[in-house]
C-alpha cells in the first residue's frame, strides 16, 4: 500500500440516490480499478442513521473478509477535518489485520430503556 487515494464513496442518509453496492461499482469503473486490486477501505463508522451505518459496515466488513483486506472505521466529530481523520486511518490500516471488521459508532448511547410497567 503506498497511500494513494485514488476515489472516495459517499453514501449516507442524505445521498440515498442509489445502492451503495451501484455506487461502487461506478467509483470502481471511472478509476479503472478491479474490485480484487484494492488494498483497503476507510469508512466512516458514524454518527449517523442506525440503517445506513449498519448497510455500509456490512459491506465493508463483507468486501474486507472476501478480498482478505484491512478495514477501518473513523468517526468525524464535530470540527474535525476530514483529511486529518483520513490521513490517520491510512497509518493505522497499514497496521491493521486483514479481515478485522469495523463496528460501527452511533453517536449516542443505546442504553437499554425498561418497558413501562
Amino acid at each position: 500500500m503506498n497511500g494513494d487515494v485514488k476515489g472516495k464513496l459517499y453514501f449516507s442518509s442524505y445521498n440515498w440516490k442509489e445502492d451503495i453496492l451501484v455506487y461502487l461499482n461506478k467509483i470502481l469503473n471511472k478509476e479503472r480499478v478491479d474490485i480484487f486490486n484494492i488494498c483497503g477501505i476507510i469508512v466512516n463508522k458514524g454518527p449517523g442513521s442506525f440503517t445506513s451505518i449498519r448497510k455500509i459496515l456490512t459491506i465493508v466488513n463483507i468486501l474486507s473478509w472476501i478480498l482478505k483486506i484491512p478495514a477501518i472505521g473513523f468517526s468525524l466529530k464535530q470540527g474535525d477535518s476530514e483529511k486529518k481523520a483520513i490521513d490517520k486511518a491510512l497509518e493505522k490500516i497499514k497496521k491493521t489485520k486483514p479481515q478485522t471488521p469495523v463496528s460501527p459508532f452511533y453517536g449516542k448511547g443505546l442504553g437499554v430503556r425498561p418497558l413501562p410497567a
